[in-house]
């Protein structure tokens, strides 16, 4: 289940394909929002897809741990998205 509240989006229990397109809605509605993970025990990939390309902020990450560590990688310890960078800019 995905709700909204004051700019947090939670995902609870299992959620189902059916909650990609709230959740894509939440994120794009744009804002300061952040991701409560917590109470999240399942995800469909297309929601697993969704959370991976999002660049929120996680406040508390799932407790199943491989869930977990598919939503950190990536992100820095805050739980934010390191911007992009472009190799040829880098070097």
């Amino acid at each position: 289940m995905i709700r909204v509240n004051n700019g947090v989006i939670h995902l609870e229990g299992h959620c189902p394909v059916e909650d990609a397109e709230p959740l894509l809605e939440a994120l794009q509605a744009g804002g300061d929002a952040a991701l409560e993970l917590g109470g999240c025990g399942s995800v469909h990939t297309a929601v697993l897809q969704l959370l991976l390309a999002s660049r929120t902020r996680v406040l508390t990450p799932p407790a199943d741990a491989l869930l977990a560590r598919l939503l950190r990688n990536g992100r820095a310890p805050d739980g934010t998205a390191p911007e992009e960078v472009n190799p040829k800019q880098a070097a």
